[in-house]
């Protein structure tokens, strides 16, 4: 593969199902591969033949396209999921992680830029920032990830990589670029946690929402989501708690 194509999952429109744009319409354009394996991960982002591609916004009406996939091809197959008027509110670029197809990305971004002008939601694990700073003034939001070392398989800690993503963020986009922090925490969630999350966060000098997801198979129980949300509220001014509502309403 080069910058003119990438290995992609699925394309298809849906309602977000995490964080602060919850409810809202995307088309999601999965894209193939991750640096990390999560326990809870929920997606398998393993490369794959042919990409399933959706018709009709909501149908589930997949047209199948071998990979790598073009640029062109991809945005043709996005201007005809575009074409409901005021459906969607921007183009969620997931995966697996996107960053790790940055040439491919920062392509793809320039010709949206120049062309079409889709509004771009970047989901993120948030450890790739060398990466991030080739798109970061392409994209207009940020849904980054901060993962603890009890949801990786090997216990790895990633709070150096992170609050390196934040520092990207805060010194080449202060202004128009919306950005928000999710964790995903059950019963393990450690005072240790909790300390090197505000640590990452303050040391970028901006104070973005926090979004405290609870784990769909261990959540914590009520009383203690509670309290966490408490202690971070002591130091942070904006701490939300928002499920994965995508699984309770049952879509993708």
């Amino acid at each position: 593969m080069d910058n003119k194509s990438a290995n992609i999952i699925e394309v298809f429109s849906s309602a977000q199902g995490e964080g602060l744009f919850v409810g809202q319409r995307q088309i999601f354009v999965r894209m193939a591969g991750c640096n990390l394996d999560c326990k809870y991960c929920d997606t398998d982002f393993r490369p794959v033949q042919n990409a399933r591609i959706e018709q009709t916004p909501g149908m589930s009406d997949f047209e199948y396209v071998s990979n790598p996939v073009e640029i062109d091809t991809l945005f043709y197959y996005l201007k005809k999921l575009m074409t409901t008027d005021n459906l969607h509110s921007s183009i969620s670029l997931t995966g697996g992680e996107p960053l790790l197809q940055v040439e491919f990305l920062r392509e793809f971004l320039i010709q949206n830029k120049a062309k079409y002008k889709y509004d771009i939601y970047l989901e993120t694990n948030g450890t790739l920032y060398q990466e991030l700073e080739q798109v970061i003034k392409l994209v207009n939001f940020i849904a980054m990830d901060i993962k603890l070392p009890s949801s990786s398989k090997d216990g790895k800690e990633y709070w150096q990589q992170h609050k390196k993503f934040l520092e990207v963020i805060a010194n080449t986009c202060k202004c128009k670029l919306k950005c928000f922090i999710k964790v995903v925490i059950d019963n393990n969630f450690s005072d240790s946690d909790l300390h090197n999350i505000i640590w990452c966060m303050s040391s970028s000098g901006i104070r973005y929402p926090l979004v405290l997801q609870p784990e769909s198979n261990n959540p914590p129980e009520g009383t203690k989501l509670l309290q966490i949300q408490q202690r971070f509220l002591k130091q942070l001014s904006d701490v939300r708690i928002i499920p994965q509502t995508h699984k309770i309403i049952n879509i993708n």
